[in-house]
């Protein structure tokens, strides 16, 4: 197995452990690995990525970063045949990783998938997840992810944004504080910071239901 890492430093737990996964990185100096901030680092580097080879890309970083690495795969194909991908829980509220990640944020977990990696018979276990994708009506690249919200999910998200030295800081359980929050305000009537949206909601070929939303979560 080839492995590539993609590593955002300004994910929010790499920064605040910075060096976490230093030690890993030097004793291995062969594994491709990237330093990325942008989608257009991300293409790159996966592009490097694919002139070598990598079968496996690892993304230390938080679900912005998965979301961005998913979109560069899938609409850019720089791959001639899709690599497996292995998701450090580097970021905020690591949704992702929660769900399909490596493991704990450690660098012990990465050591393990990279001595797997370079094993003759890896004893590895995958999961797979269906992949969701987002069009839009004008000439904009679609998104691609594993969950998208809107409404009060997106003023959630902005809030978590905003309180990164408060609740943003609590990761996992800062979302959820900032989840009651808002089901604690529909349970009392009030609409402070619930804002609803006019959008169209389809499945198949079936036709929108046009309707004003407070909470898309798929």
């Amino acid at each position: 197995m080839h492995v590539g890492i993609l590593h955002n430093s300004l994910s929010g737990r790499n920064r605040r452990k910075p060096d976490l996964f230093q030690e890993i990185y030097n004793k291995y100096p062969d594994v491709q690995r990237a330093s990325v901030s942008t989608p257009a680092d991300i293409l790159e580097s996966l592009k490097t990525f694919a002139y070598h080879q990598v079968d496996c890309v690892v993304v230390n970083g938080g679900d912005g970063t998965i979301q961005a690495t998913m979109g560069a795969l899938f609409h850019h194909r720089p791959f001639a045949v899709m690599p497996r991908l292995a998701v450090l829980p580097a970021g905020t509220a690591n949704l992702i990783a929660g769900d399909v990640g490596l493991g704990k944020f450690e660098s012990s977990t990465l050591d393990q998938l990279l001595v797997q990696g370079e094993a003759l018979t890896p004893r590895l276990s995958f999961e797979t997840r269906p992949v969701l994708r987002i069009r839009f009506p004008e000439n904009r690249e679609p998104l691609y992810g594993m969950f998208f919200g809107a409404g009060a999910i997106y003023h959630g998200t902005q809030l978590g944004l905003e309180t990164k030295q408060s609740i943003g800081r609590l990761g996992e359980w800062g979302a959820g504080l900032i989840l009651l929050k808002f089901l604690l305000a529909l349970a009392t009537g009030s609409r402070k910071g619930l804002n609803p949206i006019t959008m169209g909601v389809a499945t198949g070929e079936s036709a929108p239901l046009q309707d004003e939303y407070l909470v898309l979560l798929v």
